[in-house]
C-alpha cells in the first residue's frame, strides 16, 4: 500500500472535523440567543475503585428530534446540522454527583468539563448527573460511570469507524454522503461484532472506544450502539476548534496516542487488547503502544477493510481478520475470554448494562447481571433525552 493510500483516511477524518468546525464556529463563544436553554451532558466515564474519570459538556439545547425509520433526507441532514451547530457555554460552574461523590467544576472555553473522581469507589455502574449552579434554563442529561475492580484485569480499546461501525472510511465521498443521508437507526455494525463485545463483557473485561470523530457526534454514536445492541462503553472523541487544547485537525496519531495513555493510567496494571482497522493508522498507532509498554498489550486485532497484502508488514506481529468471528476464534484460542478470578461470573456479565442509555443508581455488578432484554430495549429508547 502506498504512503498516500495510508494517509488518506486521516485526511478524511480531518475533512469531517473541518466540516464540524465550520458549522459550529471556531471559538468557545456562548450561544447567540438572548435566553438560551442549555443541555448539561454527562458523558460515560470509566475507572477503578482507586479513581475514575468522567467528562461532560454544556451546550445550547437545540431540541434535537428522535430519528425515525423512513424519514426524509432533509430531516436527517437537519439533525446533523443541529448536532454540529450547538454552541458551548464557557466558564460556567457545574455541580456534579455520582457514585457517592460530589464536586463543582468549571467549563472551559469549549464548554467541556472534566471530573477526576477520587478513590474509594464501589465496583459497579453508577448514575452521574450534573447541573448548572446558576439559574439558567437547563436540561440535565445524565451519564454513567463504570467502576472496575482495582485488581489488574483486561482493558479492551476499540476504534469505531470501519472497526465496529461500517462507514467506508477509505472512500471520502461515500463516507460523507452516508453521514449526511443516514440517521443513527440506519447505521450498520459488522456481522459478529456484537458477539465479540458480549464475550469480552462476560469475561469481565473493561471496554472503551477511541475514535477520531468529534464530540458533537456522540449522541449519534450512542444511539447507534443502543439500537444495534452493542455493549455500552465510554467514548473518547476529538475536541475540535482552535487553540493549544484542541486536537489536531488532520491526522489521528498524536490524538489517539494521548487517549490510549490516558486509559492506561485510569486502569493501572490492566493488560490491553486493541481493536482497529486497516483503513486508518491503527496498526502503526498500536505498534507504537506495544513499544512504549512492552508486555502490557496482549494482542492487536486489525479489521482488514481492504488494502492489506498477505504478510503485510503493516500488521506484522498483529492479527488481521476479515470477519469478526475470526477475531472471536483467535481470542478463544489464546484463552483471553476466560472469566477473571477476581470477580464472580455474574458480576462479569453485568457490564451488559452498558448498552442501556439511562443508567441506574450505583448498581452492583452482580445485580446488574439480571437485566432483561425488555429493560435494555426501554433504556435504549430513553436515549431520545440526549441532545
Amino acid at each position: 500500500m502506498s504512503h498516500h493510500a495510508v494517509r488518506r483516511p486521516a485526511l478524511v477524518a480531518g475533512w469531517l472535523t473541518l466540516l464540524a468546525l465550520l458549522v459550529c464556529g471556531l471559538g468557545g463563544q456562548n450561544a447567540l440567543a438572548s435566553t438560551p436553554r442549555w443541555a448539561v451532558l454527562v458523558y460515560d466515564g470509566i475507572g477503578t475503585e482507586a479513581g475514575a474519570l468522567v467528562l461532560g459538556r454544556v451546550i445550547e439545547d437545540r431540541g434535537l428530534d428522535v430519528p425515525k425509520a423512513g424519514e426524509s433526507t432533509l430531516r436527517k441532514a437537519n439533525r446533523l446540522r443541529r448536532l454540529l451547530a450547538s454552541h458551548p457555554l464557557a466558564k460556567a460552574t457545574v455541580a456534579i454527583s455520582g457514585a457517592g461523590k460530589t464536586a463543582k467544576l468549571q467549563t472551559d472555553e469549549r464548554g467541556f468539563f472534566k471530573w477526576r473522581v477520587p478513590g474509594g469507589l464501589e465496583v459497579g455502574v453508577h448514575r452521574v448527573t450534573a447541573r448548572l449552579t446558576r439559574g439558567q434554563q437547563q436540561r440535565p442529561v445524565p451519564g454513567q460511570l463504570t467502576v472496575y475492580p482495582k485488581a489488574p484485569g483486561v482493558l479492551w480499546v476499540s476504534d469505531i469507524d470501519d472497526t465496529v461501525l461500517a462507514t467506508d472510511v477509505r472512500h471520502k465521498a461515500r463516507m460523507i454522503k452516508g453521514l449526511l443521508t443516514t440517521n443513527a437507526l440506519e447505521l450498520q455494525s459488522f456481522p459478529g461484532v456484537v458477539d465479540v463485545l458480549r464475550a469480552g463483557k462476560a469475561a469481565g473485561h473493561a471496554l472503551a472506544f477511541v475514535s477520531g470523530s468529534p464530540w458533537q457526534l456522540q449522541p449519534r454514536l450512542r444511539r447507534f450502539m443502543a439500537h444495534r445492541d452493542l455493549r455500552r462503553a465510554p467514548f473518547f472523541l476529538k475536541r475540535i476548534g482552535l487553540g493549544d487544547d484542541a486536537d489536531a485537525l488532520m491526522g489521528q496519531d498524536g490524538y489517539k496516542r494521548r487517549q490510549l495513555e490516558r486509559l492506561l493510567k485510569l486502569l493501572p496494571g490492566y493488560k490491553v487488547i486493541c481493536f482497529g482497522d486497516s483503513g486508518e493508522h491503527d496498526p502503526e498507532i498500536y505498534r507504537a503502544l506495544q513499544k512504549r509498554h512492552p508486555g502490557r498489550v496482549l494482542g492487536v486485532l486489525i479489521h482488514d477493510v481492504g488494502g492489506l497484502k498477505p504478510k503485510d508488514p503493516r500488521v506484522a506481529g498483529q492479527v488481521a481478520f476479515r470477519k469478526w468471528p475470526m477475531a472471536l476464534a483467535w481470542l478463544e484460542r489464546k484463552g483471553l475470554l476466560r472469566t477473571r478470578k477476581t470477580a464472580p461470573t455474574a458480576g462479569n456479565q453485568a457490564l451488559a448494562s452498558h448498552r442501556s442509555c439511562k443508567p441506574r443508581v450505583s448498581v452492583p455488578l452482580s445485580q446488574a447481571a439480571s437485566e432483561t432484554k425488555a429493560r435494555a430495549g426501554a433504556a435504549a429508547r430513553s436515549v431520545t433525552s440526549s441532545p
